[in-house]
């Protein structure tokens, strides 16, 4: 250990850099995967991507610094730790995907007209909004809240409201609450999409209602477009000085706050905020839950990646909501309509269980405080090959996927409130 001992630096807002490579770190063990982790994001103050879970042979995904890479490599080589490259220059990667040009086009005129094989920056999810209210009568648009910065936070609400005394069930979806996971916002607007176009899904509009937050983080997700640098920006963008600003919106809930999978350090990408709801988007999306709980009888918060799906609860191994054979089997069914699309495997089980343990998470408090009766954290593509950089050709079918999910999880709802 004392090759890194000498190499402790002081955390700070991590940037893709020229040359920064992400690797691949297999432990040997549980308990192995915790010490790599710890050394990674304490000693070497590395962005992990991913941190080691069951279903994954106990792998850690971090970004090395160009700088920093030979360090690294020759310390897990000459302790003979299993490891290897997945991405070989981030920036790279991140320019060829940051194409801005080809979002200079005409505006589209329709939902259908609209690309849902590209990824798209703020304003244009904006439209896509403005385009659902204008096409459909049932669709309304709704500021749940504001950013730090003072951004509007939209959703849409989908109701056929036919009878004002009878109160529907509904779902409630968020994304991007973390601002670098962009597939989670492209394949939440292609489901929806599908939802409000697709007679298949006629069914789910008839006998639900829908709150849909494409943008929890829009201070974040404005900031990951604004430069290549940004693309990996997680956080939000409140307070702090120019070097740590923002804290992690999934770590800041007044469930558990504070303790672990979270950090008290505010250049860490995992702080939890100065105390339990000290971020505006979290403050006023756990007010707009609250609002509604008596309608909303599910929750589902989308992040990428890991591919799996997580119910309550994260902050302890062992501890589950009464309903946890409820949401373990629709949580299967999901699993089982999402491999049938494109084969892709979607594990699941409790979070700190089939993730591992975090703290101050939107799902425990939706589940404990809000007393939502489904609530489960999915995880979208993919396992690591290209993490938070997904390329655009996989959103279409990763929505997909999540679709055939939100099919099975609607018909559950629908079998037992509607």
């Amino acid at each position: 250990m004392l090759l890194w001992s000498v190499c402790l630096i002081v955390l700070q807002v991590i940037f893709a850099c020229s040359g920064d490579q992400v690797i691949r770190i297999t432990s040997k063990s549980k308990q192995d995967a915790k010490k790599i982790d710890s050394l990674l994001k304490s000693r070497l103050g590395l962005e992990v991507w991913k941190s080691a879970h069951p279903f994954d042979m106990f792998t850690t995904d971090a970004e090395i610094s160009s700088d920093q890479i030979q360090v690294v490599k020759s310390y897990l080589e000459e302790n003979k730790i299993e490891h290897r490259t997945t991405i070989s220059d981030v920036k790279k990667l991140i320019q060829s995907q940051m194409n801005i040009g080809k979002h200079t086009k005409a505006l589209p005129n329709s939902l259908a007209d609209f690309n849902y094989s590209v990824y798209h920056p703020a304003n244009e999810i904006e439209n896509w909004m403005d385009l659902a209210v204008n096409q459909f009568d049932y669709v309304t648009k709704l500021q749940v809240g504001v950013s730090y910065q003072g951004r509007p936070i939209h959703g849409l609400k989908i109701s056929k409201q036919s009878n004002v005394t009878v109160v529907k069930p509904a779902v409630y979806i968020d994304s991007l609450i973390h601002s670098r996971e962009w597939v989670a916002g492209g394949a939440t607007v292609f489901t929806f999409k599908e939802i409000l176009l697709n007679p298949v899904y006629s069914w789910m509009v008839d006998d639900l209602d829908w709150y849909f937050i494409p943008i929890v983080n829009p201070d974040g997700y404005v900031f990951t477009w604004s430069d290549p640098d940004n693309r990996l920006w997680r956080k939000t963008l409140s307070g702090g000085n120019a070097r740590c600003v923002g804290a992690d919106g999934n770590r800041n809930y007044d469930d558990h706050w504070g303790g672990e999978g979270g950090s008290q350090e505010p250049c860490s990408s995992l702080f939890y905020g100065t105390h339990a709801e000290s971020e505006s988007e979290v403050r006023h999306l756990a007010r707009f839950i609250t609002a509604h709980n008596d309608s909303i009888k599910a929750v589902v918060n989308v992040h990428s990646y890991a591919q799996v799906i997580l119910f309550p609860y994260n902050y302890k191994l062992g501890e589950y909501p009464p309903n946890v054979e409820e949401q373990n089997q629709t949580a299967s069914q999901m699993s089982k309509a999402m491999y049938k699309v494109h084969g892709m495997k979607y594990n699941f089980g409790s979070g700190a269980e089939a993730m591992y343990v975090s703290t101050g998470i939107s799902t425990d408090w939706s589940q404990a405080a809000a007393g939502i009766d489904i609530n489960f954290t999915i995880e979208l593509r993919d396992t690591g090959e290209y993490g938070f950089l997904l390329p655009e050709n996989q959103i279409v079918p990763t929505g997909e996927e999540f679709l055939a999910g939100i099919e099975v999880l609607a018909r559950h709802v629908k079998d037992k409130w509607a």
